[in-house]
């Protein structure tokens, strides 16, 4: 062997001689190893979170639990193509006041002229008994009204486009979807722990969370180890090493 030999060569060659066939390090199960990775990253998890954008949260896990900070649906709406009506007002033939579609804004609604001839401040539509509103699915159900009825149960007056006949008696909120029937403000929409996927992606969407708690992506080290291994990216391979192909493999996964 050459003076030159590296020190832990020579250590191995002479522990080789001495008759050494066990390794002085305590080997230890796979279930062992996983159990002890397992515990350090639970423990620190509380402390390793951060706020990632919704769209970037696919497949985290959350740090924390996600309550609602609005109720969904945030307004009483029409589940039906049809018309918004006082139900007491009951059958019959009706002015038609407005239309409402879906993505309208009621509050903004202007009730005309003020007795001086200026545009009155805007204030909130109401529906008067006696009329209705044509509504489409989606759309904010008015005050005032307490019932929609769907549109084949109704119909058109000739030559009377403002005109709408209502048949059958509407029943006390009919097709509408009230405030907060599918969620509460404040309540507990997701818990931590949970992963977050396309579902749960959608849920937060749904009550306007912007940004979550997650825990962070875990850091992992890949060693290789073996004298003859080498990787050709980083440096020319010699003619005694051979490419570290599973390093190359673990780093695709």
């Amino acid at each position: 062997m050459s003076e030159k030999e590296p020190d832990r060569l020579q250590s191995r060659r002479a522990d080789t001689k001495s008759g050494a066939r066990e390794s002085p390090f305590e080997m230890i199960s796979v279930p062992s190893a996983l159990e002890c990775v397992l515990s350090h990253a639970a423990a620190g998890s509380a402390g390793n979170a951060e706020s990632v954008p919704l769209a970037s949260a696919l497949d985290r896990i959350l740090a924390s639990d996600v309550t609602a900070t609005e109720p969904f649906p945030p307004f009483r709406a029409s589940v039906m193509d049809g018309y918004a009506v006082v139900a007491s007002d009951g059958p019959g033939t009706y002015t038609v006041s407005r239309d409402i579609t879906a993505g309208v804004d009621l509050s903004a609604s202007s009730d005309g002229a003020s007795a001086a001839g200026s545009a009155a401040a805007p204030k909130p539509f109401k529906l008067s008994a006696g009329c209705v509103a044509y509504i489409t699915t989606g759309a904010p159900v008015p005050d005032g009204a307490d019932a929609v009825v769907q549109v084949e149960k109704t119909e058109l007056v000739p030559n009377q486009p403002n005109l709408v006949k209502i048949n059958g008696k509407p029943s006390v909120n009919q097709f509408i979807r009230p405030i907060g029937c599918d969620m509460k403000k404040g309540e507990t929409i997701l818990r931590a722990g949970e992963r977050l996927g396309p579902a749960e992606i959608g849920v937060l969407a749904s009550v306007g969370i912007v940004s979550v708690r997650v825990i962070r992506k875990a850091r992992v080290a890949i060693l290789s180890t073996g004298d003859e291994l080498g990787m050709f990216w980083i440096a020319p391979l010699s003619t005694a090493t051979t490419t570290t192909t599973t390093t190359s493999t673990v780093l695709c996964d």
